[in-house]
C-alpha cells in the first residue's frame, strides 16, 4: 500500500450531530492515500499491564502534553475500572508491530 498524501482540499473538518468534528472525503479517494499523519504522543509496549506504565508514560510529557492527552476523547469513561487516563489510552491506542 502506497502512502500518498491526500491534497488537503481533498477532505474538510466538518460538526456531526452525533459524533462531534469528524473528517469527510470532498471527492473519492484512492486506496492507499494517506489522509492524516501525527506523531504518536508516546509508544508503550504491547506488552504492558501494570496502569503504572500507562500513568508514568502520561507524567512524562510535562504539562502542556497531560493537557494535550486529557483532551483526547475517553469514550470508555462510564465502564467500571476504567480511569480516565486508561480510558483515553484505550479510545485512542493503535496497535503495530514494530
Amino acid at each position: 500500500m502506497s502512502s500518498r498524501p491526500a491534497a488537503a482540499a481533498a477532505y474538510e473538518l466538518r460538526p456531526t450531530p452525533s459524533s462531534g468534528l469528524s473528517l469527510f472525503a470532498r471527492q473519492p479517494l484512492i486506496p492507499g492515500t494517506l489522509v492524516l499523519a501525527d506523531k504518536p504522543l508516546f509508544v508503550l509496549p504491547q506488552t504492558a499491564k501494570d496502569p503504572e506504565e500507562l500513568y508514568a508514560r502520561v507524567r512524562a510529557l510535562g504539562p502542556d502534553g497531560v493537557r494535550t492527552y486529557l483532551g483526547l476523547a475517553n469514550a470508555k469513561g462510564k465502564e467500571p475500572d476504567v480511569t480516565p487516563l486508561m480510558g483515553i489510552f484505550k479510545v485512542g491506542r493503535l496497535a503495530s508491530k514494530l
